[in-house]
């Protein structure tokens, strides 16, 4: 047994050998603030929040679309600059549709303009 230097708790020094010195608890807390914020971790944070909410793979990549949903800063429906972006997909297979703000996706205001604005039509048949 040996005691982190972090948090002064005993721990096995077999199971915790790579960490040299520090439990797992203590690590991973510094693993996590340490990795946290880089723009990878975010992409990856974020793709897989797609990927668990239902988003699926049509004729994109998620990268693809990642970089699609960074660059979006203004809502395809109201066009107004976005604070809070939302990805909007269709929840019966999964593809994607638009890069909405809040009160939009909330709203579902898109389904009411789908035939006021040409371009929102060819995001539904998806």
């Amino acid at each position: 047994m040996d005691t982190c230097f972090v948090c002064n708790t005993e721990y096995n020094i077999k199971q915790n050998a790579r960490h040299r010195g520090i439990c797992s608890k203590c690590y991973m807390k510094e693993y996590r603030q340490k990795h946290k914020n880089t723009d990878k971790e975010i992409k990856r944070c974020r793709i897989k929040s797609w990927k668990r909410i239902g988003v699926i793979e049509y004729g994109y990549t998620f990268e693809i679309l990642y970089d699609y949903y960074i660059n979006t800063n203004i809502c395809e429906v109201c066009k107004n600059p976005i604070k809070h972006k939302r990805l909007d997909h269709n929840h019966n297979n999964g593809c994607f549709r638009f890069v909405l703000c809040c009160r939009c996706n909330n709203l579902d205001k898109w389904e009411k303009l789908i035939h006021t604005y040409p371009l929102v039509n060819r995001y539904i048949l998806y």
